[in-house]
């Protein structure tokens, strides 16, 4: 094995020693040294998702979110694309940017040839569609996940049906309110 081969190697592993630790910032250095000496290598695409990984636990979303489309360019295999697309979306609904993350997400559930990967994504499809109150789709979404004979399911029916119910917001309410005692529609 060639020595830059086996730096390579030595440098992803002290990288994920690093981001194993909690220490992101570091890990995120070695990462990002692999791929100043090995750029468009078979581990290119790896570090760039461990990159993102490091900066979305450090709350920096907008660069765990170039780093995922890094890594997306990198991927060796298609499944791989489509896992680094979720985490993309991941990082877009922490942002609470749902279009494009359901997007992404459709896409994943449409497109992906693995099953664990559909299968999740269409999780993650149905838990933006809990955030935007869209029961109708949670629910879709959701039971699609789970086979028919889990004890969950219903639960899940169950609380969508609760959902439903809710008294949201209502805008007319909201002015009207505020018409008669300014910030009492809030």
């Amino acid at each position: 094995m060639p020595s830059s081969i086996c730096s390579a190697i030595s440098l992803l592993a002290l990288a994920d020693s690093l981001y194993s630790c909690g220490n992101y910032y570091e890990a995120i250095t070695e990462y990002r040294r692999y791929l100043f000496f090995d750029p468009s290598g078979s581990g290119a695409g790896y570090a760039w998702y461990r990159i993102g990984l490091s900066y979305r636990e450090m709350g920096e979303f907008g660069r765990a979110l170039e780093a995922f489309k890094e890594a997306r360019m990198y991927a060796d295999t298609e499944d791989e694309r489509e896992r680094y697309r979720i985490e993309e979306a991941l990082v877009l609904m922490a942002q609470g940017r749902w279009e494009p993350a359901q997007v992404s997400l459709l896409h994943v559930a449409t497109f992906c040839r693995d099953p664990a990967l559909r299968r999740r994504a269409r999780c993650l499809l149905g838990v933006s569609y809990l955030y935007r109150f869209n029961w109708e789709e949670a629910e879709r979404c959701l039971s699609s996940c789970l086979s028919p004979g889990d004890p969950r399911l219903e639960r899940i029916r169950v609380l969508l049906g609760k959902g439903r119910t809710l008294e949201l917001k209502s805008p007319k309410k909201a002015k009207l309110l505020s018409t008669f005692l300014p910030g009492l529609g809030q």
